[in-house]
């Protein structure tokens, strides 16, 4: 049995994409898995994973320096036929993996030098002098790896340039969310946000939208915001009036939250790292019957433009994101019809299934590789 240990030092343990899709199938298609994170809780086997952790970071700079080291010691004591990396920092890791024999993946869930840049937590010349130096170190490190894993065809792109082995691995929603709901969403009423919580993903604009709807309607929140001054700017906002709160919840939850509401909202603003991205909770929403409100980029208008469903809007306007709410809730022929062709685009395209096979080909792709010879 082949086995896998992927390794994180910043996703939470349940992460969707690294334990509720990778972990989690691959254990099911009769990998041996197991997963490496740095948190506060237990070591535990979770539907036949082996997690472990290494406890939790207290700052950024530990993450960075001391939890992604141990994170990697940790891993290595696993003795895993693949290590796959999740996170910027491991990027590190590489060299270190390949000294000791291994095969490794690094998986590129974004664009890191971009979303470096665009970070809020530092001065705008000491973010982009930190962007250049991991583009440095990406075009060291990175081409030591076995083979590179990016969440879109974009990001492939990018890296196909110095790597030989390259693939895209999308975050689609399993088509067993389909299954969870199967009425019409015609009986719901409120809209909803579901994710990671700051001011480039929208929530001021949404905020001041629902503050301006006349129908009784609520905004359903889950998520956590990306710091204390956002959250306290948020809650004191007059559009707070009209939220439900839930907070940061479990996979599980996110779900029942979505088959109560009528529509969600992707509503992100243009910065490089999100105008070419494929929002996962776009198809989450889609996978379960709501109808989407979208940013006017390149993948939304793919999948609503170009199949007449949803609403694309200027994340900007927020009275053209009023009209798309208002519109949601009154055209309901357009609404119905969204609803079936939404779940039949999950269902024949956008799914998680036929992007686990593309991921299993290139495990066995690089096991089968022979490793290159070393000079002693």
């Amino acid at each position: 049995m082949k086995s896998i240990c992927h390794v994180s030092s910043a996703h939470p343990r349940y992460d969707p994409r690294i334990f509720q899709r990778m972990c989690t199938y691959l254990s099911q298609n009769n990998y041996n898995v197991s997963l490496v994170v740095a948190d506060n809780l237990m070591n535990e086997v979770k539907s036949s994973v082996s997690i472990y952790s290494v406890g939790m970071a207290r700052s950024r700079i530990d993450r960075v320096l001391f939890k992604s080291f141990k994170t990697i010691s940790k891993a290595m004591s696993l003795d895993a036929d693949i290590y796959h990396l999740h996170d910027p920092e491991l990027i590190l890791a590489i060299p270190l993996l390949k000294i000791r024999g291994k095969k490794v993946i690094f998986d590129f869930h974004e664009d890191y030098a971009e979303q470096i840049s665009e970070k809020e937590y530092s001065s705008k010349s000491i973010l982009i002098f930190l962007s250049f130096i991991y583009r440095v170190i990406e075009r060291l490190f990175v081409p030591l790896s076995d083979g590179l894993i990016s969440a879109t065809p974009h990001i492939d792109k990018k890296y196909a340039k110095f790597h030989k082995k390259t693939i895209d691995i999308n975050n689609y929603p399993e088509k067993n969310l389909l299954t969870l709901q199967t009425t019409s969403n015609q009986i719901r009423k409120n809209i909803c946000y579901v994710g990671a919580i700051s001011k480039e993903r929208g929530i001021i604009e949404i905020l001041s939208a629902i503050n301006l709807i006349k129908d009784e309607i609520y905004l359903e929140i889950a998520g956590g915001f990306s710091d204390d001054d956002l959250e306290k700017e948020a809650m004191s906002h007059p559009g707070w009036n009209r939220v439900i709160y839930h907070g940061t919840v479990p996979y599980e939850k996110v779900q029942e939250i979505l088959y109560k509401c009528r529509v969600g909202l992707v509503v992100l603003h243009p910065i490089q790292n999100y105008f070419y991205s494929q929002p996962t909770k776009l198809l989450e929403y889609m996978a379960a019957g709501m109808t989407v409100i979208a940013s006017n980029f390149p993948f939304m208008n793919e999948v609503l433009g170009d199949n007449s469903i949803g609403y694309l809007v200027d994340p900007y306007d927020v009275k053209e994101l009023v009209a798309a709410i208002e519109n949601s809730t009154k055209n309901k022929a357009f609404d119905e019809r969204s609803f079936h062709i939404s779940r039949d685009l999950i269902k024949e395209k956008y799914n998680w299934e036929a992007e686990l096979k593309k991921l299993m080909m290139f495990y066995d792709e690089i096991i089968l590789t022979p490793r290159a010879k070393t000079n002693t």
